[in-house]
């Protein structure tokens, strides 16, 4: 009898689990296990001496050859072979991506899951903001990127975020929109909202008036925009006390028109008509910033003359003027009469005629 055959590394053998004793003739074979290779006799037989023919056979494992190439990372595991099991892992800075982590050489020669692979870690993509966009979108590791807001809208926060550990830093900003704080008090006076804003903020394009009281002026501008910077674009005017202009005294042949005796006084800005001696001509001075504009004129009167022993070529001359005329019928200028103008309301000279003598031709003789 023969005992129990020995053992082969990574192989089964044939015998049944109720055989105990091994008479002599007895044969067993070996078979390898799955995933092993064998090589070498299987067949191990007991002598009449009791011991066991010796199997050559060797059982070697699957090799499943080399998973392949990880760029931008490395494997842990230096065996292909049955049943061993590989891991794969990535630089710094990549992320592996697949099934899985590891892979294991299979029974039948093939590596089990697919190949993963290393990506560039990133960010993500960042979150967007309301009125706003990004530039510079890199979403890779220590980029960065930058949000911008559209017109109107101002940015709060960081404009400017930076990938970090995989996460976006610091915190998003948020695009508000850009708003003018209430104007100053008007002293003196009151500002009145176009759009009737009740409100202590006003968005862009509103706008306000400043009124003053009547007897106050105002001084600067009556309106005032919100513009898109936030800032008004003219400053809080002031309710001033009105400047004014004394009227000055006119010449004694001038007079002002629709003017009332007891005013002594013009206000900026107003205008007084006046007309000197005889003439129907208007001249015109205006109050700017406390002077009288232009300067009174001279005045002078004008010749006023009547058809009688001449006749001229208009009723009435200003001063200076050329005084033109004629002679009755019968009568002529005088040859040496000079040039005549009016001045200051006389002429330079009274137009002097003569009569033409009326001549008769002698009688015919009676016969």
């Amino acid at each position: 009898f023969c005992n129990r055959p020995p053992d082969i590394n990574n192989a089964v053998n044939d015998i049944p689990s109720t055989i105990t004793t091994f008479h002599a003739s007895y044969s067993v074979t070996y078979t390898c296990l799955t995933g092993y290779i064998g090589n070498g006799t299987t067949r191990s037989e007991c002598t009449f001496l009791g011991q066991w023919t010796f199997a050559t056979l060797k059982c070697t494992p699957i090799d499943c050859g080399s998973p392949g190439i990880l760029r931008n990372g490395f494997l842990s595991g230096e065996r292909f072979d049955y049943p061993n099991i590989i891991a794969f892992f990535c630089n710094d800075g990549f992320e592996l991506i697949g099934e899985s982590t590891t892979r294991a050489c299979q029974e039948n020669g093939l590596w089990s899951g697919a190949m993963p692979f290393c990506r560039k870690k990133t960010c993500g993509s960042p979150s967007t903001v309301s009125y706003g966009e990004i530039i510079q979108p890199d979403r890779t590791t220590n980029e960065t990127i930058q949000y911008i807001c559209q017109d109107g809208y101002q940015l709060q926060g960081s404009a400017v975020l930076k990938c970090i550990s995989y996460q976006w830093q610091p915190a998003p900003p948020i695009c508000k929109p850009i708003i003018c704080e209430d104007p100053q008090k008007l002293f003196n006076g009151y500002i009145k909202s176009s759009s009737n804003n009740t409100s202590l903020q006003y968005s862009i394009g509103s706008k306000v008036k400043f009124h003053c009281p009547s007897n106050l002026t105002l001084s600067g501008s009556h309106i005032s925009k919100c513009q898109i910077n936030g800032s008004w674009s003219s400053k809080i005017p002031k309710c001033k006390e009105p400047i004014s202009c004394s009227i000055p005294s006119l010449p004694s042949n001038a007079r002002y028109l629709n003017l009332h005796s007891s005013n002594q006084q013009i206000n900026d800005g107003h205008h007084l008509e006046y007309i000197c001696g005889n003439s129907r001509r208007r001249h015109r001075i205006h109050c700017r910033r406390g002077k009288i504009l232009p300067k009174i004129l001279k005045c002078f009167n004008g010749c006023r003359v009547k058809n009688e022993h001449v006749i001229y070529s208009k009723t009435f001359y200003r001063h200076k003027e050329q005084v033109h005329f004629t002679c009755n019928n019968n009568s002529l200028p005088l040859l040496n009469n000079e040039t005549i103008h009016c001045i200051n309301g006389t002429l330079s000279k009274q137009p002097v005629c003569h009569q033409i003598p009326i001549m008769c031709t002698v009688p015919h003789t009676l016969f």
